[in-house]
C-alpha cells in the first residue's frame, strides 16, 4: 500500500526524544497510531495502545512497526520539547510556566485581554522601528498565497531578547509580529497580531507554527469540548494532557474535512468501525500544517 499523506507529514517532524537503547519505536508510527486511535474513540493512553494492538494488521499495511505496538507509557512520553501554541484565552503566566516545566516551548497569542502585555510587546516593535532595527537581533519571513479569488500576504517579524516586558513571564526568548494583507473579491483588509514565545528560532519556523495553530484550532473549541469531552479529561500527569490535546485537535480537523454529510460524532464512530472510511479521513492531512 502506498504511504499515507499522514505519515509523510509526521516524517517531517523533529523527534524530541533522547537517543537511547530504549527508543525502539519510530515517532511517525506512534503519532499515526495515536491519531487514528483518538479519531476512533480512544480517550486514554491505555486505550490508544489497545487500539494499536487490535488493529496491528491494518497499520502494518503502511507502517513498518519493526518492534510491534508500543506500550501505553511509550505513547504518553512523545511530546517533550514540542512547541505549544495557545490563543489569547490561554495566554496566562501559569500556562507558560507549565509548558516550560514539561520541557516544551510556548507560542502565545497576545491580544487586548492582556493590555499591559500587549502594550509592552507593541513597544518593543515601535522602538525597533524607530532605530531602523539597528542593534536589534531580528528575523523575518514573508509568504504569499493565492487561489479561488483570494490573495493573502503574511509578514512575520521576530525580535529576540526583547526588553521591557512584564517580568513574570518565564523564559521569554522573542516577541513576534504577524502582519496579514488579504484581498478577496477586490476588497482589501489588513490585520496585525502579536505573539510571545520561549523559542528564538527562525521566523520561518514560527510562521509555520502560527499558521498551523489557526488551521487546526480555529473554530474547533465546541467540537473538542462536546465530541471529545476535553473538559472532562482527567489525563494530567507529565506531558499526557498536552499530548492528548494535540492529538484531539488534529483528529477534529481531519474529521471536519472527511467526506460525507454526517455530524462529527457520526464520522468519528464510522472511522472507528470502518477501516476504509478511516483511510478517507486520513487523506485530509495535506490541508493541515502539523508542528
Amino acid at each position: 500500500m502506498p504511504p499515507l499523506p499522514l505519515t509523510a507529514v509526521f516524517d517531517g517532524l523533529p523527534d524530541p526524544r533522547r537517543d537511547t537503547r530504549n527508543k525502539l519505536h519510530r515517532l511517525t508510527d506512534l503519532l499515526v497510531i495515536a491519531t487514528c486511535a483518538v479519531i476512533g474513540g480512544a480517550e486514554s493512553w491505555e486505550a490508544i495502545a489497545e487500539y494499536g494492538r487490535t488493529k496491528e494488521s491494518f497499520f502494518r499495511r503502511f507502517l513498518p512497526l519493526e518492534h510491534g505496538i508500543a506500550s501505553p507509557d511509550t505513547f504518553e512520553r512523545d511530546r517533550s520539547g514540542a512547541i505549544v501554541t495557545i490563543d489569547a484565552a490561554g495566554c496566562q503566566v501559569e500556562n507558560a510556566r507549565i509548558i516550560r516545566e514539561q520541557g516544551g516551548h510556548y507560542l502565545l497569542a497576545v491580544k487586548d485581554n492582556q493590555p499591559t502585555l500587549r502594550a509592552a510587546v507593541e513597544a518593543v516593535f515601535e522602538r525597533a522601528c524607530e532605530a531602523d532595527f539597528a542593534g536589534v537581533r531580528s528575523d523575518g519571513h514573508a509568504a504569499v498565497e493565492a487561489g479561488h479569488g483570494r490573495q493573502e500576504e503574511r509578514y512575520v517579524t521576530v525580535i529576540a531578547d526583547p526588553e521591557g516586558l512584564p517580568g513574570d513571564w518565564p523564559d521569554v526568548a522573542a516577541v513576534v509580529q504577524v502582519n496579514r494583507e488579504r484581498e478577496v473579491g477586490g476588497e482589501n483588509a489588513s490585520t496585525t497580531h502579536y505573539y510571545l514565545t520561549s523559542y528564538a528560532g527562525p521566523a520561518a519556523d514560527i510562521a509555520g507554527w502560527v499558521r498551523g495553530h489557526w488551521g487546526i484550532e480555529n473554530g474547533l473549541h465546541w467540537v473538542l469540548d462536546v465530541v471529545f469531552r476535553e473538559d472532562d479529561s482527567r489525563v494530567r500527569a507529565g506531558h499526557a494532557g498536552a499530548n492528548l490535546a494535540v492529538l484531539r485537535r488534529v483528529a477534529v480537523a481531519l474529521l471536519k474535512r472527511a467526506p460525507g454529510k454526517g455530524t462529527t460524532p457520526t464520522k468519528r464512530l464510522k472511522a472507528g468501525w470502518d477501516d476504509d472510511y478511516l483511510l478517507q479521513v486520513l487523506q485530509g492531512i495535506p490541508a493541515l500544517v502539523v508542528r
